[in-house]
């Protein structure tokens, strides 16, 4: 389901009442995807709000602190996670279960997490016909030193391609 409510609250509410429908027999599975631009604290049904949050930094901040009918740790919900880039997030999520889907059994933790990681770093490389700025251009140029293969992408797809002079003269007809 792709809907946001317009308050992080209205969005937990409603993830809440999917649940307890789903656990009343009367919906099935849903997998909701909904998006928050502004920053929030959001705690699982059996976190601690003392161990987990610092409630006074977060009504400074103006960041509201929420709970979560469901599980799961405390999450800080910030903005759309910079390492997706422009790839929109239920492509990513399909990538994601398609990966997951074409194994034999599940992975370990580690392997999962390596290859989650390595599945989103390629969805959200540039590429061919993607247009960047001078600004861009000059980032990413600067921090490839950072990367062990630049010339590979994680799966092994050939990223750069080195061209001599000759290659450069045959390729332009001069030789």
């Amino acid at each position: 389901m792709d809907l946001t409510l317009p308050a992080a609250a209205e969005n937990l509410a409603l993830d809440e009442a999917l649940l307890l429908e789903a656990e009343a027999g009367r919906g099935g599975e849903v997998l909701r995807l909904w998006e928050w631009p502004h920053c929030a604290v959001v705690l699982g049904a059996g976190c601690v709000l003392a161990d987990d949050v610092d409630e006074a930094r977060c009504r400074i901040d103006g960041v509201p602190v929420l709970r979560r009918a469901s599980g799961g740790g405390t999450v800080l919900l910030t903005s759309y996670p910079a390492i997706l880039n422009r790839r929109p997030p239920r492509e990513v999520l399909k990538a994601v279960v398609d990966h997951l889907m074409a194994k034999d059994r599940a992975p370990t933790r580690e392997v999962l997490l390596n290859d989650l990681l390595s599945l989103m770093a390629c969805h959200s490389a540039v590429r061919a016909g993607d247009r960047l700025g001078p600004e861009e251009i000059a980032a990413l140029l600067e921090q490839r030193q950072l990367a062990d293969d630049t010339h590979h992408c994680p799966h092994g797809r050939p990223t750069a391609l080195l061209f001599s002079r000759h290659d450069l003269e045959r390729q332009f007809r001069r030789v």
